[in-house]
């Protein structure tokens, strides 16, 4: 397992509240990860088995580890490099949201899921969650570890700092014509 993702699965389990939400963390070694293994590791981790789920539970659903794409190549040097994706799936089975970094929340998903559902929710945090995907949709993973609004406090900060600059340039111009 991904202990960035496990962390964050475990500050979510404390925010779901009241909510029917369940969360699957898919193994990274399937051959080691047994059900013992995964109750060790899960116990680390305060997993509620009723809220959180693992694979082996889920065995008879091979189309789960499809469906995420789920990636993993060993490397002797760092360990295991995967796929950090996180799905939400309704409760008619349909994906509903992908997030293919680890930037996210967990305020930001329970707001995502909230406004799903038709409930109220923070509309701040669905905003930077929004942002975060734009993000990498536009600059790939290289800012993935950002929060949303970090990433557009920089560009803004990049297009302002370039625009005074001109301006500079075109008030010299102006000024020796």
């Amino acid at each position: 397992m991904c202990p960035l993702i496990s962390a964050k699965f475990h500050a979510l389990q404390q925010r779901i509240g009241a909510r029917k939400l369940h969360l699957v963390e898919v193994t990274l070694d399937p051959s080691y990860d047994r059900p013992a293994v995964l109750a060790r590791y899960g116990k680390l981790f305060g997993a509620d088995p009723h809220h959180w789920r693992w694979p082996s539970a889920m065995r008879n659903r091979p189309w789960i580890c499809g469906a995420l794409r789920h990636h993993r190549v060993p490397d002797p040097e760092i360990g295991i490099i995967h796929a950090e994706n996180t799905v939400e799936i309704g409760p008619d089975g349909r994906i509903r949201s992908m997030i293919t970094t680890t930037s996210w929340q967990p305020d930001e998903i329970i707001a995502d899921i909230d406004n799903n559902h038709g409930a109220a929710s923070n509309p701040f945090e669905r905003f930077d969650l929004w942002l975060s995907r734009a993000a990498v949709a536009i600059c790939g993973n290289n800012v993935a570890s950002f929060s949303g609004l970090g990433d557009l406090m920089v560009v803004l900060l990049i297009v302002a700092s370039f625009g005074y600059l001109l301006f500079r340039v075109a008030r010299g111009i102006a000024k020796s014509a």
